[in-house]
């Protein structure tokens, strides 16, 4: 995955060109043929997309034994932790092209991996 979030000012090329850069690697080492991959970027790299991609595509190809990579280029932070989880008191969290930053809206919270 690699966006630029829509709410930020700065306008991010990097992590377009990171993603696609990584996401050749995988089919030229002959790890993971096309056909097993998804890569979202930018506009389609929303937290509904992401979660999608992850909760659904992703659980429906994987079994027993894979190796899945999710690798995520873009804007990321910290929050107050809310259910006790971290030790620092803080959570880590990645930022969607649809993010609204003013109220930490479509944030990805670390916690949601764990499940």
């Amino acid at each position: 995955m690699g966006t630029s979030c829509i709410a930020l000012a700065q306008n991010m090329s990097f992590p377009v060109k990171d993603a696609e850069f990584f996401s050749r690697i995988p089919g030229e080492i002959g790890r993971f043929p096309g056909d097993q991959t998804r890569v979202l970027m930018d506009h389609n790299a929303t937290r509904d997309n992401i979660d999608l991609a992850i909760t659904e595509w992703l659980v429906d190809n994987v079994t027993s034994g894979d190796l899945v990579v999710v690798y995520f280029s873009g804007h990321g932070a910290h929050i107050q932790d809310y259910d006790g989880d971290e030790e620092d008191g803080l959570d880590e969290f990645i930022v969607p092209f649809d993010a609204v930053m003013q109220s930490n809206s479509n944030i990805i919270i670390d916690d949601v991996f764990a499940n």
